[in-house]
């Protein structure tokens, strides 16, 4: 399940977070669990043939630059827009199709901890910071850390740079009863300009459609609120995931 809360009271001078292209059908279908198999059983095909056309078009690109070695720029560019493409396809697929989880009991804290570094510097290179908000006791569950992380890895460079530079980002995890929960809070976002985008491609775009299905896998739920900046808290419960979703 995927809550939004949304108010008009951020205000002109702010620019609220919007769900644009793949992103707001594919919020729909990631958190429930009868649209996603049957979104994969009308996609999965296409991305089937997807893969297959891009796999001969990076073959083709491999021999091509080999007979016309020059001006390495376009090749960079048309390399790039392959892996893009292909990137595309692999998120549509990661929200489609069954999940297997491995779920393993453990300190929710030290698992962020791995990635604490990274993020950081994922932040800094657009000029903003981390700020580390640890709670007073160790909050231990079952989760399974490497699908979790690499949702959050894509959703943290989908958010690196479209706050304001100097600006700081909150992560924050608790125990809620009983469930876990990861909270990520940025401020208001003051006079944007519309049509800046992340350096990551669009592809980055889908990271919260992707963590709405990591969370829906595991039993969970996702709540956005845009009222006060951008909240995004993600709970599950610390019994553990089904095997699969």
């Amino acid at each position: 399940m995927i809550r939004i809360k949304d108010s008009a009271a951020a205000g002109r001078d702010t620019a609220p977070l919007t769900l644009d292209g793949l992103d707001a059908p594919l919020w729909q279908v990631a958190a429930d669990p009868e649209l996603a198999p049957q979104l994969h059983d009308l996609l999965g095909e296409f991305c089937h043939k997807a893969r297959n056309r891009l796999n001969s078009m990076n073959l083709a690109l491999f021999l091509a630059k080999r007979q016309e070695p020059v001006n390495p720029s376009r090749w960079e560019t048309l390399e790039q827009s392959y892996y893009q493409t292909l990137r595309l396809v692999e998120q549509v697929q990661t929200i489609c199709r069954p999940i297997t989880l491995s779920p393993m009991r453990l300190d929710l804290g030290l698992m962020l901890e791995d990635r604490r570094r990274d993020w950081e510097v994922e932040l800094e290179a657009v000029g903003q910071r981390l700020h580390w908000q640890p709670p007073k006791e160790p909050v231990e569950g079952w989760v399974d850390p490497s699908r979790l992380v690499s949702a959050l890895d894509t959703w943290v460079k989908c958010r690196a740079g479209r706050g304001s530079p100097g600006s700081s980002v909150r992560l924050s995890w608790r125990a809620i009863r009983g469930d876990l929960a990861i909270a990520w809070e940025e401020p208001l976002v003051a006079n944007r300009t519309r049509g800046t985008r992340e350096k990551n491609g669009d592809s980055a775009s889908l990271a919260l459609p992707i963590l709405a299905r990591i969370l829906q896998a595991h039993g969970g739920r996702s709540t956005l609120s845009m009222s006060q900046g951008l909240c995004l808290v993600l709970q599950w419960p610390k019994t553990g995931p089904a095997a699969t979703a």
